[in-house]
C-alpha cells in the first residue's frame, strides 16, 4: 500500500514501479473533474485502465473487504472524503465471494487488525495485489464522492507481486 498526495507527485512517483506511475499521469492528463463517469482505456501501460465513478460513501458496516489479483489498484479522490478500511495479507482469510477469474475481485469478511485511512481530494491510495482494502466508508455522514480507480496490471511491473 501507499498513501501520496497529488501536491507531492514529483518526489512520490519515483518510489512506485513505473507502469504505474505512467497510467496514472496518464489518465489525470484527462479532466477527471469534468469527464463522465464510465470505463477508459489508457494506452501507455498495455491493459491499464480507469474508471471514473461517482458514488456514495456508506457506512463501515455496509462496506465489504476486497483484494485483487491481477491488477493493481490506484484510488484517487477527485472530490469528497473517503475512508478506507486496510489490512495486510491474511493467507488463512477466506473469500465470501470469489470473482477473481472473472472480474479479478474477491470480497472478504472484515480483517483482523484492520486500519482506517480517510483519504480527501486531491490524494490517492495505491493497492498491490492481495492487499485488502475496504473502499467507499463514509466520515461522518454518507456522501457523494468522485473518485478515479486506474487498474495496472501486475505483470506490467515486470515480476509478480503475489502467486496467483
Amino acid at each position: 500500500m501507499f498513501i501520496g498526495q497529488i501536491a507531492d507527485w514529483a518526489e512520490q512517483k519515483l518510489f512506485l514501479p513505473p507502469a504505474v506511475a505512467s497510467a496514472f499521469e496518464e489518465a489525470r492528463a484527462h479532466d477527471l473533474a469534468g469527464v463522465a463517469a464510465g470505463r477508459y482505456v489508457l494506452n501507455l501501460v498495455e491493459g491499464a485502465f480507469f474508471l471514473v465513478q461517482d458514488v456514495s460513501t456508506k457506512k463501515v458496516e455496509a462496506a465489504r473487504s476486497e483484494a485483487h489479483r491481477d491488477f493493481i489498484d490506484v484510488q484517487y479522490l477527485v472530490k469528497g472524503i473517503e475512508r478506507f478500511g486496510v489490512a495486510h495479507r491474511q493467507s488463512d482469510l477466506t473469500p465470501v465471494e470469489d470473482m477473481l477469474d472473472e472480474k479479478d475481485i474477491a470480497f472478504f469478511p472484515t480483517p483482523r487488525h484492520e486500519n482506517f485511512v480517510d483519504l480527501r481530494e486531491g490524494e490517492f491510495i495505491v493497492f498491490y495485489p492481495g492487499e485488502l482494502h475496504r473502499p467507499l466508508c463514509c466520515v461522518g455522514e454518507e456522501a457523494l464522492v468522485r473518485k478515479v480507480v486506474v487498474k495496472v496490471p501486475a505483470a506490467s511491473v515486470g515480476k509478480p507481486l503475489l502467486a496467483a
